[in-house]
């Protein structure tokens, strides 16, 4: 896997497993808050890792991040791509191309979700949370992970804990 695009590799997380290459989705990240009824409430762009606006949490029912990305290059074809969230961060969506990312799993506290299928060329990844997680997560202190493992015959990921709720 030899990839040519803007993000850059993160070897400093000893708890991925060695196979895995991780590319950090840093940025630029869409951000933005809404209020219980999906009224914008604020809109920005961001780098990651970073830390939400700490009045977001009193008013705001939803936080959204959006970040395109194109698909790595010189895939294999036993090779798995994933998303890997922060430790801790619980989502309520993670949507590929406007298709949900049904299947987490639990990769250590890393909700991840294999995406290799719903891949094009060029990418948008969308992730809501709730601005209750955000305190407790640092909000995203950690970068978003794009994940390329080798997984010849799918045991790595069926091997995965599922994710409950």
């Amino acid at each position: 896997m030899n990839s040519t695009h803007d993000s850059q590799p993160d070897n400093t997380d000893a708890q991925l497993p060695p196979d895995l290459y991780p590319i950090r989705l840093q940025g630029p990240w869409e951000i933005a808050a809404a209020d219980a009824v999906g009224v914008l409430l604020s809109h920005r762009r961001i780098k990651l890792p970073c830390r939400l606006p700490a009045e977001w949490s009193a008013a705001t029912s939803r936080i959204e991040l959006r970040r395109r990305f194109h698909r790595p290059t010189n895939l294999d074809p036993e090779e798995a791509v994933v998303i890997l969230l922060p430790a801790g961060c619980r989502p309520l969506c993670i949507a590929l191309n406007n298709l949900p990312c049904d299947d987490q799993r639990l990769l250590d506290e890393r909700v991840t979700a294999r995406v290799t299928d719903l891949l094009q060329p060029s990418n948008e990844l969308r992730i809501e949370v709730s601005p209750d997680d955000a305190p407790s997560l640092g909000a995203f202190a950690a970068p978003v992970l794009l994940g390329v493992m080798p997984d010849v015959d799918g045991t790595w990921w069926d091997e995965l804990p599922r994710c409950e709720g």
